[in-house]
């Protein structure tokens, strides 16, 4: 199957405001005070109260956990794999969240001036105005941007100066390293399986915790989720979410009488078990 009819590379960065700067006055004049070298201590000072930002770093957080829920681990240069099946839904996503967090800065932009007066009073002594850019410089700290390029092909490979034999060499080199890409992918799907639900079981088994009902919603969109990563329509990775499925028909009633009633909770926990089991399995098939 052609990789590049069914997916694409998207990558996403988020440049914030750094909040903390080191005080170098005041890093020395504690070094002094214990008599210590200067490059022993740091006095690190934040410039903002928390809640000053709370709200941008809550959509760029929301933002990145959706770029992450949507793609695939892909290469180290921060590009992920983004299944066609899902393109739809990660746009309109990210389009919100950038939105979202773009209304925050300005927000954040309007108040600035208040803001500062706020600090001053907050840092006392440690204020120092040369630590704050102006409105105009700040705003352009607070960047959100979503690319998404199609997948490269090996036939489009083209470079002057090379022989024949060198191009199919490297080519040969690239469609090895995709297999071994395209590994990864299927054990990531796996793996996030893998992850949320034996720490469902692990709940459930430990009657002294307090089972919620979002731990079974994690789950169920994650088995929605999993066969549209599966960009290669690996057979066993589509047999392996087929079999999961009874974790997505758990009734509410059930969960909700998983937290009062012994029994429920531990069929829930087998049936957790069993699960585990069976990725596990799977995963073995990907293994070296």
């Amino acid at each position: 199957m052609n990789i590049q009819s069914n997916a694409m590379l998207a990558q996403t960065s988020i440049s914030m405001f750094g909040q903390s700067k080191k005080d170098k006055n005041e890093s020395n004049k504690y070094a002094q005070s214990h008599s210590t070298t200067t490059d022993s201590v740091k006095v690190i000072k934040t410039l903002f109260d928390k809640n000053d930002i709370a709200e941008i770093k809550c959509h760029a957080t929301m933002a990145r956990n959706a770029h992450a829920k949507y793609t695939l681990p892909w290469n180290d240069q921060g590009q992920r794999l983004l299944p066609c099946s899902v393109f739809a839904r990660y746009q309109a996503e990210m389009s919100e969240y950038k939105s979202n967090f773009d209304f925050a800065v300005s927000q954040f932009i309007d108040k600035y001036d208040a803001i500062l007066y706020r600090n001053k009073q907050r840092l006392n002594g440690l204020y120092n105005e040369s630590d704050y850019p102006s409105a105009e410089e700040i705003n352009h700290r607070f960047k959100m941007k979503t690319s998404v390029i199609p997948m490269p092909r090996t036939d489009d490979f083209r470079v002057n100066e090379l022989n024949d034999a060198d191009i199919a060499s490297i080519k040969k080199g690239y469609e090895i390293e995709l297999q071994d890409k395209l590994k990864d992918t299927q054990k990531d799907i796996l793996n996030r399986l893998l992850e949320a639900i034996t720490h469902m079981r692990d709940i459930l088994k430990d009657q002294d915790k307090v089972f919620h009902a979002s731990s079974a919603d994690k789950i169920r969109e994650l088995i929605d989720l999993a066969p549209k990563l599966n960009v290669m329509n690996d057979p066993d990775i589509a047999s392996t979410i087929s079999n999961l499925t009874v974790l997505a028909h758990w009734r509410p009633e059930d969960v909700k009488r998983a937290r009062t009633e012994k029994s429920v909770r531990n069929n829930m926990a087998q049936c957790c078990d069993q699960s585990v089991e069976l990725i596990m399995d799977n995963l073995g098939g990907y293994a070296g």
